[in-house]
């Protein structure tokens, strides 16, 4: 990748995904706060770039909950339809939950069943409710 400059203000932008465990009592006053990490790049020089940490209970799952927020939302089926055809998706992107009907596979069925209980109507899957993840 060329090194296009960046400032303390206009901070570069990159394409890369990083994963950082955040651990301890205080992880949640991390949660979707933006925080300027520093970046030791192989050629010796250093970039930063603010990134925002996301904490997922590795047991368990909110059925619909696909971005991990504790809450099943439009932004859910946004990013379900995005895997449908294999767009980019944020790494904290949960398939396990994206799956309503449990058949192994995540589709438009699932984002409809997601829609119809956005708008209060009958559903046959427990969307919103918290699941134990498969082992």
């Amino acid at each position: 990748m060329k090194d296009t400059g960046g400032t303390e203000d206009e901070p570069r932008t990159f394409g890369s995904t990083y994963t950082a465990a955040v651990n301890g009592a205080d992880k949640d006053s991390y949660l979707d706060k933006g925080i300027r990490c520093i970046v030791n790049c192989s050629n010796n020089s250093k970039t930063s770039d603010i990134v925002s940490f996301r904490y997922f209970d590795s047991d368990h799952y909110i059925l619909g909950d696909v971005d991990g927020d504790k809450a099943v939302t439009s932004i859910d089926t946004t990013f379900i339809q995005r895997d449908i055809v294999r767009m980019k998706l944020p790494a904290y992107y949960d398939r396990v939950a994206a799956d309503v009907d449990g058949n192994s596979s995540v589709s438009a069925y699932d984002v409809t069943w997601i829609q119809r209980d956005l708008v209060n109507m009958s559903t046959p899957y427990a969307i919103g409710d918290v699941f134990k993840r498969p082992d």
